[in-house]
């Protein structure tokens, strides 16, 4: 993992370094930056925390879906696999931050794997994965879409394999 610029000290010491490709939601980034100095790592190896503040700090781009959804499939900037994601809709306001760090092999310093505004979700489903959890969730809950945020000849209302049941 490839170290991009530095975010900010935990309140153990160890620095926090954002990766070359960002998983930084844009609108988290603020809080995030404010959040590594309350979090103390205890010699961990991955870091995951759900922040929650006394008054909103954004809206969460993850949202549960129904069957009269316009749902769309596209592979987000800087990552691997597809993203399902639902078009014309709105998200929830929350006070909840999430944010995951890895520790740097060698070093005494984290990596952000990734932050956003919203509660701790599951990981997409990639390729070959079988995870019926992973598919169970991701096929009644949706991201927000974000043409900004896709790589546009991946854009799809085929079901990629990864989503189906």
């Amino acid at each position: 993992m490839r170290k991009g610029n530095k975010l900010g000290v935990l309140q153990t010491g160890e620095f926090v370094y954002d990766r070359s490709i960002s998983h930084l939601q844009d609108s988290a980034k603020d809080y995030t930056i404010e959040s590594l100095s309350d979090i103390s790592s205890e010699g961990s190896k991955t870091i995951e925390k759900e922040v929650v503040f006394k008054t909103s700090i954004g809206v969460s781009s993850l949202v549960v879906t129904g069957p009269d959804d316009d749902i769309v499939f596209a592979r987000r900037l800087g990552r691997k696999g597809y993203s399902r994601f639902v078009r014309h809709r709105r998200g929830e306001e929350s006070r909840t931050l999430y944010i995951k760090l890895s520790r740097i092999k060698n070093e005494s310093a984290y990596i952000l794997v990734t932050s956003f505004i919203g509660k701790k979700t599951p990981p997409e489903p990639q390729p070959n994965s079988r995870s019926d959890k992973l598919r169970s969730f991701w096929s009644n809950h949706a991201l927000l879409f974000d043409p900004s945020s896709i790589i546009p000849e991946t854009l799809t209302n085929e079901t990629p394999p990864e989503f189906l049941n």
